[in-house]
């Protein structure tokens, strides 16, 4: 589904019909644009340990977005992990 709104934005005509129509529809159950949507979605992508920081609280929304972006980074990634491990050592 991520791929939809992504390609959605980019390119329209390169997605069908049907998931065209889906995605649409759930930007207008949930009240929220396509790109807030496919923003979100990409927190699915995080490893849980950065999932359960952002239901937690312990990360922001907006650091939870820069690191979906940079999901294909394994060395930010690797230095994001070692970062919310130590966080969470010292406030446990």
């Amino acid at each position: 589904m991520l791929g939809i709104f992504a390609n959605l934005e980019r390119d329209p005509g390169r997605v069908d019909t049907v998931s065209s129509q889906a995605a649409s529809a759930l930007a207008a159950i949930s009240g929220k644009s396509m790109t807030s949507l496919r923003r979100q979605l990409s927190f699915l992508k995080l490893p849980e340990a950065i999932q359960q920081a952002l239901r937690s609280g312990a990360i922001g929304v907006t650091q939870g977005y820069l690191l979906a972006a940079e999901i294909d980074n394994p060395g930010l990634m690797e230095v994001s992990m070692r970062s919310w491990r130590s966080l969470s050592a010292t406030t446990s």
